[in-house]
């Protein structure tokens, strides 16, 4: 049988080369892993948002976010991980292939290359925001967290934990789909090990840090063990640009599963106040899923959200949306209440039905413990 040019690159692409693939990028990673120059995005406070950091709860905040869509079951026990992981895998391993059946260019053009705007061709939005920026960003913070607690290797362990934090939120999100599903080949060998290149500078890291005042804003994921639910999951992070001619009010983007884009405005002790509106997150759609291809894309409805913070820590967030899920959503991160000895965080959500789910969470633990009508 004649080889063509064509069944040649496939075969360059092969399993057992996307190892190598693996390998060369860690190890490009790795000429960077050298000690932190300074701590640029994690605080170690213990009040707010930043006093509940930790690895698995940023593993239970990124990969479970996706179950804040209506259209998801947000009982963790129904998800299929054993599909999702084994066609996740089978995407990364043979990538050009994927590509070649999902199509060379609806993969530029959707998901690489920024030339539209309207959401069932914008693929390439959470790929920048989320992946390249939100995601270099953790891993820093991560690395920034090991070396705090005194861990050997600390950005080698974060990019360990980076890693298995993005492969988490890929077989979450594929749950029990067959077939071609470009975004794991987009996110885990492009967008996320750029993300990581890019925060391994300090340069980027003192500008997002520094300039825009980047900050990781994310829930406080909350467990219903009676009927394996998790709730109010999701990574979200913040961004603050001056305001021309004012000292202490600022533009913000707040995003994650959202896009809340507002005013901040510095009140006194470093405290500040953020109101906004935007869009978020309520179902997600498919495309198409013919031939074995899956194209997805999001629907979105009006949020609308407020925050108050103490020099980058948030204390507390209330945001209303369109949601069927979330009508309201409430979170009082610890360090603001107290009962005797502890500060625990609350969390507390009203859906389309005025059904109430609360949560309480402690700092020491990577989900909180919720309860439900």
């Amino acid at each position: 049988m004649k080889i063509t040019e064509h069944d040649s690159i496939f075969r360059l692409m092969s399993p057992k080369s996307c190892y190598f693939y693996f390998v060369f990028i860690f190890i490009l990673d790795l000429q960077q892993l050298s000690a932190q120059e300074k701590f640029y995005f994690y605080q170690p406070k213990t009040i707010g948002s930043e006093s509940s950091f930790n690895p698995l709860r940023m593993i239970f905040n990124n990969g479970y976010g996706i179950l804040a869509a209506n259209t998801r079951n947000n009982d963790i026990t129904a998800i299929n991980y054993s599909i999702g992981l084994e066609n996740t895998w089978d995407n990364i391993t043979s990538p050009i292939e994927h590509i070649g059946i999902y199509g060379w260019g609806n993969f530029f053009l959707g998901e690489l290359i920024p030339t539209s705007y309207e959401l069932k061709n914008a693929q390439w939005w959470p790929n920048y925001t989320n992946h390249l920026i939100g995601g270099g960003m953790l891993y820093r913070k991560t690395s920034e967290w090991y070396e705090f607690n005194g861990a050997p290797n600390p950005k080698l362990l974060a990019y360990i934990n980076i890693m298995a934090m993005h492969l988490f939120n890929e077989v979450v999100e594929n749950n029990s789909f067959k077939g071609t599903n470009i975004d794991p080949i987009t996110d885990l060998l492009l967008f996320d090990q750029l993300g990581i290149l890019l925060f391994n500078n300090e340069r980027a890291a003192r500008f997002f840090s520094s300039k825009l005042k980047m900050r990781d804003w994310s829930l406080q994921p909350s467990l219903n063990f009676a009927n394996g639910e998790l709730d109010n999951a999701a990574q979200n992070y913040v961004i603050f640009v001056p305001y021309p001619g004012s000292n202490r009010t600022s533009l913000f983007y707040y995003w994650g599963n959202n896009g809340i884009v507002g005013l901040s405005r510095e009140l006194k002790n470093k405290d500040n106040l953020s109101l906004g509106f935007g869009l978020t997150l309520k179902d997600f759609v498919e495309l198409s899923t013919t031939d074995g291809v899956r194209k997805v894309t999001t629907d979105l409805v009006w949020t609308a959200g407020g925050f108050y913070d103490r020099n980058g820590s948030l204390l507390t967030s209330l945001i209303l949306s369109g949601t069927k899920r979330y009508r309201a959503l409430l979170n009082i991160y610890p360090g603001i209440l107290h009962i005797g000895n502890f500060s625990p965080g609350i969390f507390g959500a009203l859906n389309k039905n005025n059904e109430a789910t609360v949560g309480v969470s402690f700092s020491f633990l990577p989900v909180a413990i919720s309860f439900s009508q």
